[in-house]
């Protein structure tokens, strides 16, 4: 069996209970599922390839990995319809 012939459910299951396997052979695919697994356990890992991520989960951490890091602002429509809603 190939990873891509996974369903949602198989991969939320490996997610569940193996998610160190996933983190060492698809890192992409359990930050999409996981993203609170790598904040506590790879955050430089999503600091390097998820910082918009990092910056939501664990901000203070983002300031240690990248202090280089620049949120970038919403766009105005993003605004409009905060303000709105």
């Amino acid at each position: 069996m190939k990873l891509s012939e996974l369903t949602q459910e198989q991969l939320e299951l490996i997610a569940d209970h193996r998610p160190q396997w996933l983190a060492d052979h698809q890192p992409e695919i359990l930050a999409v599922l996981r993203p609170w697994w790598f904040a506590d356990y790879r955050p430089q890992w999503l600091a390097r390839h998820r910082p918009e991520v990092l910056a939501i989960l664990r901000p203070e951490l983002l300031k240690i990995y990248r202090p280089d890091y620049v949120e970038p602002d919403l766009p105005a429509e993003i605004e409009k319809l905060l303000k709105e809603g």
